[in-house]
């Protein structure tokens, strides 16, 4: 089969002719129809996050049918439209054993430390397979499994309360949808971005205000947007230092910022202003199989609508990621292999 792998950091990824995955006796063989592509890759590619081993295959985000299941797996057949939880959790740390799953301290995961859904087809273990509803497309469905899930986790881990306000720093992929559910919530939102496009999807989809940070103020003008007062939760899907900063500047007093953005440069923080304020700072990178089912109905009821701007064939995976390192996709782009 073709799969797109990483070989080098800081290199195109290679398209290369590879076996097709064998599968276990609680595995699943899934051809891929779509496979999001997620900031992460970059991150992996350059070298700033280190997958397990090289060359590997990348995409973490997928959605296809299943051609294939192990001896052991009754409840899934050939053509089942599935979505892949592609953190496969260890089942034996304490977490796990607790509950917590989505916080599993030794997970192998899809384009991380095993092959990823960048290729025609992936191995995956049948339990962290969810069926795809015939309403939602394999496009949509791809990019809940990750990045989707993701806000979606953070929200519920981080209640909004009904009329709270609510900034969303960055309008990439995962601002559409986490503006969508924290509209759900009855928050009044702002979005801050540098693109006007991007800012003018985030009216379009409800937004009860924007910033473009390339032009204004980002604390003057948050701020007079909620009398002085500021703003009860603060969702930063960028994490540089600067709207990091920014973050808690635009905080009111006992308000939270979560923090979901990939980057690795550190911020300044002043702890007295963390007492002073009773701020709190919380991180989020991952989510549950069930807060993805629960999402995936959401989309399903027409509640919150996903954003897939553009569509890649495989080989064209390097035009997908480098259009996204330049900011050029508006919400998420998809490959189909």
């Amino acid at each position: 089969m073709k799969a797109m792998r990483l070989v080098a950091f800081k290199k195109p990824l290679e398209l290369v002719e590879v076996e097709e995955p064998k599968i276990g006796r609680h595995d699943a063989l899934v051809r891929i129809k779509a496979c999001g592509v997620c900031h992460t890759d970059l991150h992996l590619q350059e070298g700033s996050m280190r997958p397990a081993r090289l060359s590997i295959t990348l995409g973490h985000e997928m959605a296809g049918e299943v051609a294939e299941v192990g001896e052991e797996v009754d409840w899934l057949e050939r053509g089942t439209r599935v979505l892949v939880d592609y953190r496969y959790k260890c089942g034996r740390c304490h977490n796990c054993r607790v509950g917590l799953e989505e916080q599993c301290s030794d997970p192998n995961s899809a384009g991380f430390t095993v092959d990823g859904g960048y290729a025609e087809y992936a191995r995956a273990q049948a339990r962290n397979l969810l069926e795809l509803p015939e309403g939602v497309s394999f496009e949509d469905g791809a990019i809940l499994t990750c990045g989707g899930g993701t806000v979606y986790h953070a929200i519920r881990s981080s209640p909004i309360g009904f009329n709270e306000t609510v900034l969303i720093y960055g309008f990439g992929g995962l601002g559409t949808i986490a503006l969508q559910v924290a509209k759900l919530t009855g928050a009044s939102t702002l979005v801050v971005d540098i693109a006007e496009e991007k800012l003018a999807l985030a009216e379009k989809l409800g937004a009860d205000g924007v910033i473009d940070a390339s032009r204004q103020d980002v604390v003057e003008e948050a701020r007079a947007a909620t009398g002085g007062l500021g703003f009860h939760k603060v969702f930063d899907l960028v994490s540089a230092p600067k709207t990091l900063e920014n973050s808690l500047q635009v905080l009111r007093q006992g308000g939270r910022l979560i923090v979901i953005g990939a980057l690795t440069k550190p911020f300044k923080v002043n702890p007295l202003d963390l007492l002073r304020n009773r701020i709190q700072i919380h991180g989020e990178g991952s989510c549950a199989r069930w807060e993805i089912e629960e999402l995936v109905e959401l989309v399903k009821a027409g509640k919150v609508k996903p954003v897939v701007s553009k569509t890649y064939p495989l080989e064209d995976l390097n035009k997908a990621l480098e259009e996204l390192r330049q900011g050029q996709i508006l919400g998420r782009a998809v490959i189909k292999p």
